[in-house]
């Protein structure tokens, strides 16, 4: 193995992804490869926030991808990511010795760029010696067509709470529309104040809807209530796995539990149309209850682990920020004025 990569190649700043048919199809190689690698989740990050991408890509003898991108912010300095707002973005190689040279191009790459550091968001597998910046739990569900043994292996109490949606006669509806999207989004904002953050900008679902929902490389699951929007969730899809990526709800409708029912007619759904997996993402260690909903569904926990790489201080760690000080601020907040903070400060925490 040589001490020095290669040479990465990256495609140029600010490129347009979306056409990029050959990157898209070159992932069919990569067993890896997940919804986070695509073209369409690349662009809904360089449309919302203008991040620019240095994608690392190995050919010949070698055959590899690593996508990163750029954050270069007045406010928290100039940084690679991989990605941002991924819940997972592991280096896509043929072997260990290639995934070792991508890692190796990449820290080449924060030299050049002279990145105060880069966060490694893919696990901690091609860093065998590294401390983990941070940590969380990850859920993973095996879907079955036979959702009879799917709602069996429920918790009893969720299997109740699904039972009392129905009789409650929450609807559930699955809509990639700009509408649905606009109502879910109301929904994130009073989700995110109620857990002390601010939401993220609603050019970010636009986006989402016109990058993912549109093209139908997602859904959109959205309960109401008596006509009103009451809880909804977002799903992400490639290959034979559905990624639970967002989640969001009214929490004056809790009493009718439209959270379990919107879980429940998605596994449906998801396990019916011959998918294999559903991801439910990544929970905060903090999140006992949100671990606790996904646990529920029968779902396999496992741990997930960030590396940061700087030049000067080698690996560093970072602070998980769904809890803190800060989020007893943001409560307090007003609506209007968290949307604000929200819409500037998510490109520089990214």
């Amino acid at each position: 193995m040589p001490s020095v990569a290669p040479d990465p190649k990256r495609l140029p700043a600010n490129a347009p992804l979306v056409s990029d048919v050959a990157w898209d199809t070159r992932l069919q190689s990569f067993p890896d490869a997940t919804f986070f690698h695509t073209s369409a989740w690349l662009n809904v990050l360089q449309a919302t926030y203008g991040f620019e991408p240095h994608h690392v890509v190995l050919d010949g003898r070698q055959n590899g991808l690593l996508p990163i991108v750029e954050i270069d912010s007045w406010l928290t300095g100039r940084r690679g990511a991989s990605l941002p707002f991924t819940d997972e973005c592991t280096a896509l190689a043929d072997n260990p010795e290639t995934r070792e040279a991508l890692i190796q191009a990449g820290q080449q790459l924060c030299r050049k760029r002279e990145w105060r550091y880069w966060d490694y968001r893919g696990g901690r597998d091609a860093w065998p010696d590294a401390t983990p910046a941070v940590s969380y739990y990850q859920h993973t569900l095996r879907l079955t067509p036979d959702t009879d043994s799917l709602f069996r292996q429920c918790e009893s109490s969720t299997r109740t709470a699904v039972r009392k949606a129905e009789a409650a006669g929450v609807t559930i509806e699955f809509s990639n529309t700009p509408a649905t999207t606009t109502d879910f989004y109301k929904l994130v904002g009073i989700t995110r104040r109620r857990q002390g953050l601010p939401p993220q900008p609603a050019s970010f679902f636009d986006h989402i809807h016109q990058h993912v929902l549109a093209p139908k490389l997602g859904t959109l699951v959205l309960a109401q209530v008596n006509g009103k929007p009451a809880a909804g969730a977002l799903f992400f899809q490639f290959r034979n796995t559905v990624i639970y990526k967002f989640g969001a709800s009214d929490e004056s409708f809790q009493e009718v539990r439209p959270n379990n029912l919107v879980m429940w007619r998605a596994i449906e759904h998801f396990a019916r149309a011959g998918f294999e997996v559903l991801n439910f993402g990544r929970t905060s260690l903090a999140n006992a209850g949100l671990r606790r909903f996904k646990r529920a569904w029968g779902a396999q926990e496992s741990m997930l682990e960030y590396v940061r790489w700087s030049p000067r201080h080698g690996y560093q760690t970072d602070a998980d920020r769904a809890s803190g000080w800060h989020t007893r601020i943001f409560r307090a907040l007003p609506s209007s004025l968290s949307r604000l903070i929200g819409a500037v400060a998510y490109k520089h925490i990214a």
